[in-house]
């Protein structure tokens, strides 16, 4: 489905498609850079930048082996998903139904668990904790509002095409 070609959405639809690649870009790069910065980090260094609530002090004790291995299997998590919605970007731009579920799947997941976890917890700042939970839901509405309405699009095409064929 390529808006440039063809098909042609409605001024509406493209800016909902081009609103939530615009945030599914910012989501997915903000978990990118945690995702390494977790990986790459001591394990204290790595809660205190994805636990940002947390105080320095208490994120600076000596943690065993295997706390550490988990904050590495998160930061794993956090990468491969920012990265998963970074390469649906360009499927959206174009009126993918299978990249904007796909998006907001791992997107919105990604952020639930985040979200009962940590924002709920305390362990977050509103910035950028609770605000990509807010980015997240915005990209999910956006691209779910323009995906219907392709849909709408689509049904109307082909009942068109059978009185056409009918007739």
């Amino acid at each position: 489905m390529d808006t440039s070609g063809s098909r042609k959405y409605n001024p509406q639809t493209i800016l909902m498609l081009r609103v939530s690649v615009a945030l599914w870009g910012a989501w997915g790069l903000m978990h990118v850079f945690a995702g390494v910065a977790a990986l790459s980090e001591d394990t204290p260094i790595a809660i205190e930048k994805i636990a940002d609530a947390v105080h320095h002090n208490s994120a600076s004790i000596e943690y065993p082996a295997v706390a550490g291995a988990i904050i590495k299997r998160q930061g794993f998590n956090l990468l491969w998903a920012g990265c998963v919605t970074l390469c649906c970007m360009v499927p959206i731009w174009h009126g993918s139904n299978f990249a904007i579920f796909l998006a907001a799947l791992i997107g919105g997941l990604t952020e639930l668990g985040r979200f009962l976890f940590l924002d709920l917890a305390g362990f977050v700042n509103f910035l950028p904790g609770t605000i990509l939970t807010i980015i997240c839901v915005t990209a999910i509405v956006a691209s779910v509002g323009a995906s219907l309405q392709i849909a709408a699009m689509d049904t109307e095409l082909v009942i068109n095409a059978r009185q056409t064929n009918l007739g």
